[in-house]
Order: C-alpha cells, then structure tokens, then sequence
C-alpha cells in the first residue's frame, strides 16, 4: 500500500471519463482512511491492505496463460497468507467482480483476441479450497439491481441479497449452474457467479486519478510526459523510471527487458506499448487540461512549433519548482463534481458504443449535455455530442458541436482530433458547405505530431477496459 511515508513508488494508471472499469482514486483515499486508523492501534489489531497478484514471469507469453496466471497467482498469495495466521483471522477481499465469479468460464471470449478459452477466476479456485468459508459478494448498484427484487422498492440503506434467495435460484450446484441462472433470471451472465449481492441504494461513482489535480498526480503525469520526450530524442539511451517498476515502462526500457524478443509485430511487445503511448497522450492531455496556457505546446499540428521539452522546461519553471504545482492550476476541479461528471459520461453509454455494443442510438446525449454543462474544461462530452449528432445525421448540430471543439487549445491533445475534422468536414458537405468542407479535410490530413504517433481514420479506437477485458487504442508507430 502506498502511503505518504512508505518506500513504495507513486504510479497510476488514466482512464477515460466515460469508462466503467479502471483506476481509481478512491482506492488511494480508502487506503490512506485505513492507514489513518491503523495509526491509533497496537500492532497486532491493525487492520492490514495487501497486494494479491504477482508479476507475470517472462516465460508466459500466451494470452491465456497471462490472464489465468493473474488469478492463480493472487489465489497462490491468499493462501499463502491465510495459512500463516490464526484461525480465527479473516480476510476480506477487493477485487473486479469477474475476478471473484465461483465457477469458470468454459469458453471465456476476449474481443482483443479470436480464440475462446478456460478462464479459471481466483474466486472459484478459494471457492473450491474453503467451501463455506468463503463468500464472493458482487456491490450492485441502482441501475443494475432491477433483476433482484422490485425496480420500484427504495433503499435508504445497503441490502445483502443472496443468490439462494432470489426467485428460481435455489438450484443444487453443477458445472453449467451459470446457463441455467442466466436462463431463469435473465440477468447478465457475470452477476450470476456469486454467491450474493451487496445492493447499494445510489451508485457512488469513483473518480480517476488525472481528475484530481494534487501534486503527486500532476507530478506523476509531469515526469511520464517529461521522460517519454527524452527517450524519444534521436539515439537517446534514456531509462525513464526506476528498474523494476512494470507499469510505467519506457520503451529503451522495454527493448533491454525483451532483447531479441523485442518485435513491433508481435502481441506482447504491442501490448505494451499501446499502454506507454497512451498514458503519454492522456498525461499530455491533462496537462494540458489543468495549466492551460501555461502549458505552451501543441500536440497535433499544421506546421513547426515549439518542440514539447522546451515548453515541458518553461512548465516546470512555472509550476513544478516548489513541489507545488496544485497551487498553480487553471482548472476549476472538487470532488462533488468530479464524482457526478464521471457518472454522467459513464451512464452516457459512450464506452459501449466504442466497443461496438450498441448503436449510435443507444447513447444517451442528455448525460453528454450535463456533463458538458458541469465540467466544461474536458473537451470529451464536447467531442462525443458532436460525434454522436453526426452519426444521427444531425448535420448542423453536429458542425456547431465540432466548431466549438476546435476553438479549444485542448482538443489539439486529444489523439482522434484528426476524426473529428473528417466528422466536421462530412457535416459541412452535407450542408451543401464545400469551401468549409475542403478546409477540414485539408486540416485533417494535414496534422501531425512529433512523435509519429497516427490514430487509424476508419475508426474509433479509444484506450477502454470492460467486462473484464482490455482494449487499446489503435496507434501505429512509424
């Protein structure tokens, strides 16, 4: 656990505001609740937060064998520790529900990858060693617990539902138990696996790192932008971060960790490389987002500019030098806000049509519309009502949507700021505008960046984890 005194490096990972799965900051905020508790404590009784997943050695290189190891191992740590204490010690543990399910998934799909495998989640493997002795609780929130009990019934307090208990569930357990409560229920098929629900009367939507402005956040987001510059100079032998730490690996790094098996091409070195270049262009994003005119650089672009290391010095002059660099923001950000703008881009339904689950229909323009009234320093809702409007043909509305987008500094961060002059420049034909329409295809093939970073133009592809599954954003490195 990192707290403000320990050894443990500060890293993070940034998600999209719209995304259902991913970082959050309220884990920090919990950690440092207990840490605080635990201040006032003997040692013995305190209360103690442990890692449960392991690195995955080098010799796994199978998608399948990466995902299993994840539970295997955390299953290997649980035990390993339950074993070494008291009888009487319990444990509980936090973890993404699909993790926690207590039957594998027979012919578990990945939408990254074509084969369908046995998924064997660490829930089930404790299930299977502690019988009784363990219990996977699933946290349903109000949008999700309509198949539980009466949609009308109010909550004014957390509900405990057992699985037992719901209608047409008390079913003796079997290895297609699963098919069967989905059948009866009608419920998705990864809230079934459990053994109840923890029902929560409002859903508490958590925020994600880059969204809240501290110095150890700004900082962090700082020194990835800053070190992947200077590994990007020509020749450059720069190792950014320290040795050892996987989640923020620069990409000399990645070339002496993998060696000869260092390949473009290949799924494990693009794997890790879709999560270097875009927790660059989201950390650039943010910067931008929080210090606005201070922060003097250009992502995308028409012609020669200042380069990103000088406007990263000046930056740093500005904000960084006293270890402050909160107290120097331009965003207007609390945390009130912050946790209702997630939630509108959440319920917005953005991220399932990204992942091509729904149609452009099925998102929900007036959550787009509060949260661009909210927060109206992120260019996202701005950016996905525009989208959105030309995708239902709403030619004018759409071109209103983009032109503003494009007289924002910021929007010239967001990686598929090319699509979206492709998005105008088709609103503007269909207007019968064709001068305006050449503009905006010239300027869209015309943008560039330093780094040869390019977003595919017959896609959407944006960085996103749901259902307990990855998926990147489609960069190309030339």
């Amino acid at each position: 656990m990192y707290t403000p005194d320990s050894d443990e490096p500060y890293y993070f990972l940034m998600f999209y505001p719209w995304m259902h799965s991913g970082w959050r900051y309220e884990t920090l905020a919990m950690d440092q609740a207990v840490y605080d508790f635990n201040a006032a404590l003997p040692l013995d009784d305190r209360i103690k937060l442990l890692p449960a997943e392991k690195a995955t050695p080098d010799y796994i290189t199978s998608f399948e064998q990466q995902w299993n190891f994840r539970d295997s191992s955390a299953t290997e740590t649980i035990l390993n520790i339950m074993d070494s204490v008291s009888d009487e010690t319990k444990a509980i543990i936090l973890y993404g529900s699909n993790h926690t399910n207590i039957f594998p998934y027979r012919w578990f799909k990945h939408p990254s990858f074509n084969e369908r495998f046995t998924w064997i989640p660490f829930g089930y493997l404790l299930k299977k060693h502690y019988g009784d002795n363990y219990a996977s609780y699933r946290f349903v929130t109000d949008d999700q617990r309509g198949f539980l009990f009466n949609q009308s019934e109010l909550l004014s307090e957390p509900k405990l539902v057992l699985l037992k208990n719901i209608p047409f569930i008390n079913i003796p357990l079997q290895k297609n138990i699963i098919d069967i409560v989905t059948r009866l229920t009608k419920m998705p098929d990864n809230f079934s696996g459990h053994d109840g629900y923890i029902v929560e009367p409002e859903k508490i939507q958590g925020t994600f790192y880059q969204y809240n402005p501290t110095d150890e956040n700004l900082s962090l987001m700082f020194r990835i932008v800053e070190d992947y510059a200077l590994e990007s100079k020509p020749d450059s032998n720069y190792i950014p971060f320290e040795p050892g730490n996987e989640i923020l690996l620069g990409l000399n790094f990645l070339k002496s960790l993998l060696g000869e098996n260092f390949d473009y091409n290949s799924p494990r070195t693009s794997y890790m490389l879709h999560e270097l270049h875009g927790q660059f262009m989201m950390s650039l994003y943010y910067l931008k987002m929080h210090f606005g005119e201070n922060f003097d650089y250009a992502f995308w672009k028409t012609e020669p500019s200042k380069d990103l290391l000088t406007a990263l010095s000046e930056l740093k002059e500005f904000a960084f030098t006293n270890n402050a660099p909160s107290e120097h923001i331009q965003s207007n950000v609390d945390s009130i806000t912050m946790r209702m703008y997630h939630r509108y881009m959440n319920l917005s339904n953005v991220e399932l049509f990204n992942i091509q689950l729904i149609t452009g229909d099925a998102i929900i323009e007036e959550y787009l519309l509060e949260a661009n009234q909210m927060f109206p320093e992120d260019m996202w809702p701005l950016y996905w009502l525009g989208f959105l409007a030309a995708e239902k043909k709403q030619w004018e509305k759409g071109l209103t949507y983009f032109q503003e987008l494009f007289e924002n500094d910021l929007a010239f961060f967001m990686e598929s700021i090319p699509l979206a002059y492709q998005k105008a420049a088709l609103c503007a034909e269909q207007l019968g505008n064709s001068r305006l329409a050449d503009e905006y295809n010239y300027i869209a093939a015309a943008l560039y960046n330093d780094y040869n970073i390019i977003v595919h133009e017959n896609r959407v592809s944006f960085v996103g984890y749901f259902n307990g599954s990855w998926l990147y954003t489609d960069l190309q490195l030339q």
